[in-house]
């Protein structure tokens, strides 16, 4: 029995750590990457806030703040995507 517990040993420790660094590098990445899409979106909502009154109408009448949100999403799906990809899924 106990040759076949250190096969299982050979066997499982590789897969384990393949799995734990592919997780970890993951995680990091999606991190740095929710962080620096966090800071973008805050930075467009604060700035939209600060627009005259009379250009804010013309924007807002053009859609322009819609536009902004469909960039913004599609960015998200992007990270999103690149992560699913990453942990194999696709």
């Amino acid at each position: 029995m106990s040759s076949y517990g250190l096969y299982l040993a050979s066997v499982a420790a590789p897969i384990a750590q393949r799995v734990l660094i592919g997780l970890g590098i993951g995680t990091i990445t999606y991190i740095g990457l929710d962080a620096a899409f966090t800071t973008v979106k805050d930075g467009v909502v604060n700035n939209w806030g600060q627009v005259p009154q009379g250009a804010l109408a013309v924007l807002t009448a053009a859609g322009v703040g819609q536009a902004v949100g469909i960039v913004l999403g599609a960015i998200a799906a992007r990270v999103v995507m690149i992560q699913v990809k990453k942990l194999g899924v696709l």
